[in-house]
């Protein structure tokens, strides 16, 4: 047993002694309530409670008085005011151990009766509430409230209790001859107190060996009084120090010896509350981690009546189960909590277990080659959530909610709104600015990562309106994430572009990220097409930079000056001098000494400048010096994004030049010499519709090509496009059979695929296309799924026009004429007004209703409406479709 234990015993102790007099019995003390009782007896009554040490009845009965406002009257007579009659009952709620209560009533107290008094009390109870404090928080707290104290204002017997705590400030510092005085003052002023006497006696004697093994000395000494005083109330102390100064001394066996000779004497002699010190001194010499200790510590959990006795027992449980993570006894635990109902200690041991199992998630986390990470999460989600379900009101709430926070951001996909939910839980809960602001960055942040830019962006917000609160970093990464958040969610606003530059020219922003911020933009206009206002933005970003005189790292200004030079290239325009640029970009990477920039980010950017140097050759019509410089990136950066690029490049090239096959080959190169490249898939699909354009008539090579992307590169977004194309090939080459198993294997393979309708309507086209190789062929299927395509909403217009056609086409293939020219009437009707009053049709759009009004003038013409057919050939011509001079022919031969 170590002296570091110790204030844990001081602390139950003065809980025990503060307000007890000479006099202690454990009868009920029935009290008065008959209302006809006047306040002055109702005070003696209490008073006397007090005095016989009952002092639960005693802080009833002053707990009524203060309820009482007929008593106001009498308590003004009495010339007593509310605020001492608080302070009575403080008394008395400590006595009996109710700190909480106390603390709360206390903060009843008017400003100005906030006397030494108030504060000597007021420490008595945080002391007591703050056991676990660390040193330095302890000695704070006691330095604080002392130095409110006037102890010669005190009352002889509180005055006791300012020594005592002086004496403990001198523990806690070390200082040993002041502990001492401290105490001999305390002992000296409770001489009308027998049992306070003996407890500051043995509190001396502990004190002789100074943290050292006591003396034999000090231990007969005990042993005197403790023998002297066997059948007086004061024994209880001096059998106490007596067993621990044994304990200390290696006589364990014999220290429990004098315990449980006490304990033996139970309710006749000692108060439930003694007799559990006693148990829970007993498991400190016995030592919490041995099967005895912990044992006897768990039957106190299980039977003790008083606060105080199991909280402290708790903490020394909850320090057994993590130091020796005995999962047997934790199991034992919770079979015992899950059988009572209602336990003081419930929602403790509930929040221990779920921390205990926080405990083995980080272990998985720390190896991440653990198999036991994802049940381990799962344990502690449970844990969580049951804790969550079960004791709604707890103060432990955030911490709880903070594991399952834990829990969501470690799956193997992280779940980032989840995580959301439960941090936007613990904002509600949060009062302090600070944390608000820090959990609305947390949960913006997860929002971000989720890809909800949208939602991001207003907890952002409200971090921002706080930002005063941040430090530099956190204020700079704010903004950093709120650009981007409208950047990519296209909510982008010019003030706040103005409020980054603002900030980050008060240097509230750094540098670098400032300019990071400007690349983010610059990035966002590129993709818009905007190239001449992203050079812009990075050309002013650059310079803000200079007239701030503020230096920014080698590699992010090497960057900005390639990526001003690769817009410029993307704007079409082209001047010797961004060639020459680029060649000192490029001398002066290659000058770049070890140490200034990574190795790897000198390679990327060396090959991405080579390659762009390459493009601007091209453009000034300097083939030959650009294939030099493919030649040397491939050679000196072969596993480079650049490597990989250089043949798209000249992919591009030979195909701007009509060289097709080289284009082809080149494009093959990349995928047979990079087939794990991002661009490979890619690299196919341009081969193949370069194949196609060297052999219109010859399909075979880019169907193949098709082919090896599907086979390949299975889960690529290209893959519905490259068999939808290699079906369309085969319709041009009148193989409708292979088109047909093509497009059947399309719509099976991306049932939810978004074009999945334009395969479906080459289906039918190749399904129609059979048809006439067959006698008597059931147009019904077709007419069907003709007609079902027409009904999905919300399809383009040519698309829908088209279906229009064909489904009027077969029904009057199928002699339903009349429902033919009913669905070409309500064509018109749906799209030649539109179009009369709206944008322009397109071409594809203007062809398939052109289609359909000459099938339309046709079908009316042979079933003799010929004024009906001429107007529709009119309505040809006024809307100017594709075959208006056709259509004025056929009306000439009317």
């Amino acid at each position: 047993m170590s002296l570091s234990k110790y204030s844990l015993i001081l602390t139950t102790t003065v809980s025990a002694l503060f307000a007890q007099s000479d006099f202690r019995v454990d009868a009920v003390y029935t009290t008065p309530s008959n209302r006809a009782v006047s306040f002055e007896n109702r005070l003696y009554s209490a008073r006397t409670a007090m005095d016989f040490g009952l002092f639960k009845n005693a802080a009833d009965i002053y707990g009524a008085l203060l309820s009482d406002a007929e008593m106001d009257a009498e308590m003004e007579d009495a010339s007593m005011d509310r605020d001492e009659l608080r302070m009575l009952r403080v008394k008395a709620l400590i006595g009996s151990r109710e700190f909480l209560s106390a603390s709360q009533l206390l903060m009843e107290v008017s400003q100005a009766n906030r006397d030494s008094q108030f504060y000597l009390y007021r420490m008595i109870v945080e002391y007591v509430l703050g056991y676990d404090y660390s040193k330095k928080n302890l000695l704070n707290l006691l330095k604080g409230y002392l130095k409110q104290i006037d102890v010669e204002r005190l009352a002889e017997v509180d005055q006791v209790w300012f020594y005592y705590f002086t004496s403990s400030v001198d523990l806690i510092e070390g200082k040993k001859s002041a502990i001492k005085d401290s105490l001999f003052q305390a002992g000296l002023l409770s001489s009308s107190n027998l049992e306070q006497q003996a407890y500051f006696q043995s509190l001396l004697l502990r004190l002789e060996y100074n943290l050292q093994e006591p003396d034999s000395a000090s231990i007969k000494q005990l042993r005197k009084l403790l023998k002297a005083n066997r059948d007086k109330p004061q024994s209880y102390h001096y059998a106490y120090d007596y067993a621990y100064l044994l304990a200390l001394k290696g006589e364990k066996n014999q220290a429990i010896s004098v315990i449980n000779s006490e304990l033996s004497k139970g309710a006749v002699r000692y108060s439930g509350f003694e007799l559990d010190n006693l148990r829970l001194l007993k498991v400190m010499v016995l030592g919490v981690e041995t099967i005895g200790g912990r044992d006897l510590l768990f039957t106190l959990i299980q039977s003790s009546e008083d606060s105080t006795i199991l909280k402290f027992s708790f903490q020394l449980l909850k320090k057994y189960i993590f130091q020796t993570e005995d999962l047997a006894f934790l199991e034992t635990l919770t079979d015992f909590f899950g059988s009572v109902e209602s336990h003081p200690l419930r929602a403790q041991f509930y929040q221990l277990k779920a921390q205990f199992s926080l405990l083995a998630v980080e272990r998985t986390v720390a190896s991440p080659d653990s198999e036991e990470g994802p049940q381990a999460l799962e344990q502690l989600r449970m844990d969580a959530e049951y804790f969550l379900e079960n004791f709604p009101g707890s103060a432990a709430l955030a911490e709880v909610y903070q594991m399952l926070v834990y829990v969501a951001l470690n799956q193997a996909e992280p779940q980032y709104r989840l995580a959301a939910d439960y941090l936007s839980k613990i904002l509600a809960m949060s009062g302090d600015t600070s944390e608000q602001v820090e959990l609305n960055l947390l949960i913006g942040n997860c929002y971000f990562l989720k890809g909800d830019f949208e939602v991001a962006i207003e907890f952002y917000r409200f971090a921002l309106s706080q930002r005063h609160q941040l430090d530099q970093a956190s204020r700079g990464r704010l903004w950093f994430r709120l650009i981007s958040s409208q950047l990519n969610s296209n909510r982008l606003e010019d003030a706040s572009m103005e409020l980054v530059s603002e900030e980050a020219q008060l240097g509230y922003i750094s540098p670098e990220l400032f300019l990071k911020i400007q690349w983010n933009y610059a990035l966002f206009l590129r993709a818009k097409g905007a190239l001449s206002e992203a050079i812009t933005v990075l050309k002013e970003a650059t310079s803000f930079t200079t007239r701030l005189d503020r230096s920014i790292s080698d590699l992010l200004e090497l960057r900005f000056q390639w990526m001003l030079l690769y817009l410029e290239y993307a704007s079409g325009e082209f001047s010797g001098r961004a060639l020459a640029q680029t060649d000192s970009l490029l001398e002066r990477l290659r000058s770049t000494g070890e140490g200034r920039i990574s190795a790897e980010a000198l390679h990327f950017l060396l090959s991405q400048v080579s390659l762009l140097k390459a493009q601007f050759l091209f453009r000034a019509g300097d083939a030959e010096a650009a294939f030099l410089v493919l030649s040397r990136l491939q050679e000196e950066f072969p596993d480079s994004q650049a490597a990989e690029l250089s043949f798209i490049v000249l992919a591009d090239y030979y195909s701007s030049s009509e060289q097709f096959d080289r284009a082809e080959s080149s494009l093959v190169e990349l995928a047979e010499n990079y087939p794990q490249s991002e661009f490979a898939p890619e690299a196919l699909l341009e081969a193949a519709l370069n194949a196609e354009k060297r052999d219109s008539d010859n399909f075979r090579q880019s169907i193949q090509l098709l082919n090896q992307l599907v086979n390949n590169y299975s889960d690529s977004s290209l893959v519905f496009f490259a068999l939808r194309h290699q079906g369309d090939l085969l319709r041009r080459a009148s193989d409708f059979s292979a088109a047909l198993s093509v497009y059947d294997s399309l719509i099976q393979r991306f049932p939810e695929h978004p074009n999945r309708y334009l395969a479906e309507l080459s289906r039918v086209d190749c399904l129609l296309a059979l048809s006439y190789d067959q006698a008597n062929y059931d147009f019904k299927e077709l007419i069907l799924e003709l007609e079902r395509l027409l009904d999905i909403p919300n399809l383009p217009d040519a698309f829908q026009l088209e279906v229009y056609y064909k489904l009027a086409f077969l029904l009057s293939e199928t002699d339903q004429v009349d429902l033919a020219n009913e669905l070409v009437i309500s064509m018109m009707d749906q799209y030649l007004k539109q179009y009369a009053t709206a944008e322009p049709m397109t071409t594809i759009e203007s062809y398939w209703i052109a289609r359909s009004l000459f099938l339309l003038a046709k079908q009316l013409a042979t079933t003799d409406q010929k004024e009906a057919s001429e107007k529709i050939y009119r309505s040809i011509i006024a809307y100017n479709l594709p075959g208006s001079e056709l259509a004025k022919q056929l009306l000439l031969e009317y």
